[in-house]
Protein backbone atom coordinates (compact mmCIF):
# COMPACT_ATOMS: atom_id res chain seq x y z
CA UNK A 1 0.00 0.00 0.00
CA UNK A 2 0.92 2.90 -1.03
CA UNK A 3 1.08 5.94 1.62
CA UNK A 4 2.39 8.47 -0.42
CA UNK A 5 5.51 10.59 -1.16
CA UNK A 6 8.73 9.68 1.21
CA UNK A 7 9.22 12.95 1.78
CA UNK A 8 5.16 13.06 4.32
CA UNK A 9 6.17 10.48 5.88
CA UNK A 10 8.75 12.06 9.27
CA UNK A 11 5.97 14.91 9.00
CA UNK A 12 3.13 12.34 9.56
CA UNK A 13 5.19 10.69 12.04
CA UNK A 14 5.71 14.55 13.96
CA UNK A 15 2.11 15.33 13.77
CA UNK A 16 1.30 11.71 15.72
CA UNK A 17 3.65 12.16 18.29
CA UNK A 18 2.42 15.56 19.21
CA UNK A 19 -1.28 13.87 18.94
CA UNK A 20 0.45 11.33 21.47
CA UNK A 21 1.76 13.85 23.75
CA UNK A 22 -1.34 15.89 23.90
CA UNK A 23 -3.36 12.93 24.65
CA UNK A 24 -1.00 12.13 27.26
CA UNK A 25 -1.28 15.28 29.15
CA UNK A 26 -5.16 15.78 28.41
CA UNK A 27 -5.53 12.47 29.91
CA UNK A 28 -4.02 13.08 33.28
CA UNK A 29 -5.12 16.44 33.42
CA UNK A 30 -8.69 14.90 32.72
CA UNK A 31 -8.05 12.47 35.59
CA UNK A 32 -7.24 14.82 38.01
CA UNK A 33 -10.27 17.03 37.58
CA UNK A 34 -12.41 14.20 37.79
CA UNK A 35 -10.83 13.57 41.35
CA UNK A 36 -10.49 17.08 42.51
CA UNK A 37 -14.66 17.49 41.60
CA UNK A 38 -15.55 14.21 43.25
CA UNK A 39 -13.39 14.91 46.43
CA UNK A 40 -14.69 17.93 46.44
CA UNK A 41 -18.54 16.91 46.47
CA UNK A 42 -17.67 14.40 48.94
CA UNK A 43 -19.99 12.23 46.35
CA UNK A 44 -23.04 14.87 46.64
CA UNK A 45 -25.84 14.02 44.13
CA UNK A 46 -27.63 17.12 44.12
CA UNK A 47 -27.99 17.79 40.63
CA UNK A 48 -30.16 14.88 39.73
CA UNK A 49 -32.38 15.35 43.40
CA UNK A 50 -32.45 12.60 45.59
CA UNK A 51 -33.08 8.88 44.90
CA UNK A 52 -32.00 5.64 43.63
CA UNK A 53 -31.56 6.63 40.24
CA UNK A 54 -30.27 9.86 40.26
CA UNK A 55 -27.35 8.20 42.71
CA UNK A 56 -27.37 5.86 39.98
CA UNK A 57 -26.22 8.20 36.85
CA UNK A 58 -24.40 10.90 38.61
CA UNK A 59 -22.21 8.03 39.84
CA UNK A 60 -21.94 6.77 36.64
CA UNK A 61 -21.55 9.81 34.62
CA UNK A 62 -18.56 10.13 37.03
CA UNK A 63 -16.80 7.04 36.75
CA UNK A 64 -17.36 7.27 33.34
CA UNK A 65 -15.44 10.76 33.08
CA UNK A 66 -12.57 9.26 34.72
CA UNK A 67 -12.02 6.07 32.93
CA UNK A 68 -12.32 8.27 29.89
CA UNK A 69 -9.51 10.24 31.04
CA UNK A 70 -7.48 7.10 32.03
CA UNK A 71 -8.16 5.49 28.77
CA UNK A 72 -6.82 8.51 27.08
CA UNK A 73 -3.97 8.67 28.69
CA UNK A 74 -3.07 4.65 28.22
CA UNK A 75 -3.47 5.19 24.35
CA UNK A 76 -1.69 8.20 24.01
CA UNK A 77 1.47 6.36 26.45
CA UNK A 78 1.04 3.86 23.36
CA UNK A 79 1.21 6.02 20.60
CA UNK A 80 4.18 7.35 21.79
CA UNK A 81 5.94 4.22 22.08
CA UNK A 82 4.12 3.62 18.35
CA UNK A 83 2.11 0.65 19.53
CA UNK A 84 -0.33 -1.28 16.99
CA UNK A 85 -3.09 -0.79 20.17
CA UNK A 86 -3.04 2.64 20.07
CA UNK A 87 -5.07 3.81 17.39
CA UNK A 88 -7.94 1.70 17.93
CA UNK A 89 -8.16 2.59 21.15
CA UNK A 90 -7.49 6.19 20.56
CA UNK A 91 -10.46 5.98 18.11
CA UNK A 92 -12.64 4.31 20.42
CA UNK A 93 -12.27 6.97 23.04
CA UNK A 94 -12.87 9.86 20.97
CA UNK A 95 -16.30 8.29 20.11
CA UNK A 96 -16.66 7.20 23.71
CA UNK A 97 -15.69 10.71 25.09
CA UNK A 98 -18.17 12.48 22.85
CA UNK A 99 -21.04 10.16 23.84
CA UNK A 100 -20.08 10.24 27.59
CA UNK A 101 -20.17 14.58 27.48
CA UNK A 102 -22.88 14.36 25.66
CA UNK A 103 -25.20 11.47 27.84
CA UNK A 104 -23.54 14.09 31.01
CA UNK A 105 -25.09 17.09 29.50
CA UNK A 106 -28.66 15.93 28.21
CA UNK A 107 -28.42 13.92 32.00
CA UNK A 108 -27.84 17.94 33.59
CA UNK A 109 -30.43 19.03 30.70
CA UNK A 110 -32.96 16.82 31.78
CA UNK A 111 -32.90 17.26 35.76
CA UNK A 112 -33.09 21.45 34.99
CA UNK A 113 -36.08 20.83 32.97
CA UNK A 114 -37.78 18.97 35.84
CA UNK A 115 -36.50 21.57 37.97
CA UNK A 116 -38.12 24.55 35.80
CA UNK A 117 -40.81 22.87 35.34
CA UNK A 118 -41.67 21.86 39.17
CA UNK A 119 -41.41 25.93 39.78
CA UNK A 120 -43.43 29.08 39.26
CA UNK A 121 -40.90 31.19 40.23
CA UNK A 122 -37.40 29.56 38.73
CA UNK A 123 -34.27 31.37 40.10
CA UNK A 124 -31.43 32.04 38.24
CA UNK A 125 -31.18 32.19 34.48
CA UNK A 126 -33.58 31.69 31.53
CA UNK A 127 -34.25 28.30 29.69
CA UNK A 128 -32.89 29.30 26.50
CA UNK A 129 -29.32 30.02 28.05
CA UNK A 130 -29.12 26.59 29.94
CA UNK A 131 -29.99 25.20 26.73
CA UNK A 132 -27.63 27.15 24.87
CA UNK A 133 -24.38 26.16 27.87
CA UNK A 134 -25.46 22.44 27.60
CA UNK A 135 -25.70 22.28 23.76
CA UNK A 136 -22.00 24.48 23.13
CA UNK A 137 -20.51 22.48 26.06
CA UNK A 138 -21.08 19.59 24.03
CA UNK A 139 -19.66 21.32 21.28
CA UNK A 140 -16.36 22.35 23.02
CA UNK A 141 -15.57 18.86 24.33
CA UNK A 142 -16.18 17.03 21.54
CA UNK A 143 -13.22 19.45 19.17
CA UNK A 144 -10.51 17.64 20.63
CA UNK A 145 -11.39 14.26 20.48
CA UNK A 146 -13.24 14.29 16.96
CA UNK A 147 -9.66 16.04 15.74
CA UNK A 148 -7.95 12.93 17.25
CA UNK A 149 -10.10 10.40 15.37
CA UNK A 150 -10.04 12.48 12.01
CA UNK A 151 -6.39 12.50 12.43
CA UNK A 152 -5.86 8.63 13.20
CA UNK A 153 -8.73 7.95 10.54
CA UNK A 154 -6.73 8.19 7.26
CA UNK A 155 -5.61 5.80 5.20
CA UNK A 156 -1.68 7.31 5.35
CA UNK A 157 -1.94 7.02 9.10
CA UNK A 158 -3.24 3.39 9.41
CA UNK A 159 -0.49 2.14 6.91
CA UNK A 160 2.06 3.23 8.89
CA UNK A 161 0.96 0.51 11.38
CA UNK A 162 0.38 -2.47 8.34
CA UNK A 163 1.82 -5.80 8.33
CA UNK A 164 4.17 -6.58 5.81
CA UNK A 165 2.78 -9.37 3.03
CA UNK A 166 3.98 -12.10 3.69
CA UNK A 167 4.98 -14.14 1.04
CA UNK A 168 7.11 -13.22 -2.66
CA UNK A 169 6.44 -11.76 -5.62
CA UNK A 170 6.52 -13.64 -8.98
CA UNK A 171 9.04 -12.08 -11.73
CA UNK A 172 8.14 -12.35 -15.20
CA UNK A 173 10.50 -14.79 -17.27
CA UNK A 174 13.01 -13.02 -19.43
CA UNK A 175 14.79 -14.56 -21.82
CA UNK A 176 18.57 -14.15 -22.20
CA UNK A 177 20.12 -13.58 -25.58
Amino acid sequence: MDIGPREHRPFLVRVLRIVAILCLCFGIYQAINVGIFVSRERLSFGYFGNGRWATFIHRGLQFAHFASAIVLAIGGVGLMRWKRWARPVLMIWAWLQVGVYAGSNLAYTASYLKYWRSTTQPSGDPLWFYLWMFTSQIVQHSMFPLLVFFVLIHREVGALWAKPQRGFEVLPVETVE
